[in-house]
Formats: C-alpha cells, sequence, structure tokens
C-alpha cells in the first residue's frame, strides 16, 4: 500500500526560525488555506493596552493589542509599520529593523574604570534600557536594532 505524506514548511527570515512538519495522510484531509494581506500603516499613538494605527492613503485607523506589536516602546509618532491581516485579524505586526533614539541618561564613567569596562547601561527618551559604550553621553543619538527579543546598541546615529 502507497503512503501519502504531506510536507509543510514555515519560514520567518527576520527571527530566523523554521518548522517543517511531515504528516502521514491516511484518510482524506480537507483543509482551508487561508490568504495573508499585508498593508502599510503609520503608528498615531498608543492608549494603555491598544496601539493606534493609520492606513496612510484612506486615513482609516485601526486598533491592535499592545501584545502584538513587538518592541512597542521604540515607537514614534509617524513610523511606518507593516501589519499582517489573516480573514479580518491582525497576525503579524512589523516595526522597522532599526530605530533611531534620543539618550536621556547615560551615566558618567571614571577614566580609571573606563579600562577595565565594556560599557554602561543608558536610559533611552523611550524609557527603554540598553547597553552602551562608555563614550556614549546624555543627549546623543544612537542606532538601536530591534531584530530579535532585547533591543541592541548599533552605532551613533
Amino acid at each position: 500500500m502507497e503512503q501519502r505524506m504531506l510536507k509543510v514548511c514555515f519560514r520567518k527570515d527576520s527571527f530566523g526560525w523554521t518548522l517543517n512538519l511531515r504528516l502521514r495522510i491516511s484518510k482524506l484531509l480537507l483543509f482551508q488555506v487561508s490568504e495573508i494581506a499585508w498593508s502599510h500603516k503609520v503608528f498615531l499613538y498608543s492608549d494603555g493596552d491598544r496601539v493606534v494605527l493609520m492606513d496612510p492613503e484612506t486615513y482609516d485607523q485601526e486598533e491592535v493589542p499592545v501584545s502584538r506589536v513587538p518592541h512597542v516602546e521604540f515607537l514614534a509618532a509617524d513610523m511606518k509599520i507593516d501589519v499582517a491581516h489573516c480573514e479580518g485579524d491582525v497576525v503579524e505586526v512589523q516595526i522597522p529593523s532599526y530605530v533611531e533614539v534620543e539618550v536621556e541618561d547615560a551615566p558618567e564613567i571614571d577614566r580609571q574604570t573606563t579600562a577595565s569596562l565594556s560599557g554602561k547601561r543608558a536610559i533611552l527618551k523611550n524609557g527603554a534600557a540598553v547597553h552602551v559604550p562608555s563614550f556614549v553621553r546624555n543627549g546623543d543619538k544612537v542606532l538601536v536594532k530591534l531584530l530579535g527579543a532585547k533591543p541592541e546598541y548599533v552605532g551613533r546615529a
């Protein structure tokens, strides 16, 4: 008896994960493939547990739960965001990979301890904390990489 197999592969390049499934088909499988539609939106504001986005062509506003938005603390007014919808529901929100943020509090380090330290913790204008090199000062604009779970300092902006 011939065995039929169904192979399904999901891939997400920005996070680097892949899921491979192999299923033995013993009976007739019926399933529906849903279409995912991507659209460009603009961030307007955050209202507690919701983020409000606007379609730049139609000016329609859409509320998205904060839990669906990665690194919500880095959103800034008029930031361009990509949103994926499946059957009318938001399934994914993609924010820019790199953002420019001003440093609000970067404590000074003694010249004697500078040689032994590889950096310091700085608080950014949006309230987020990032590990930065010791030469970064208050008021500097830094470039932060948002790919992955933890934001990372990339360089001066």
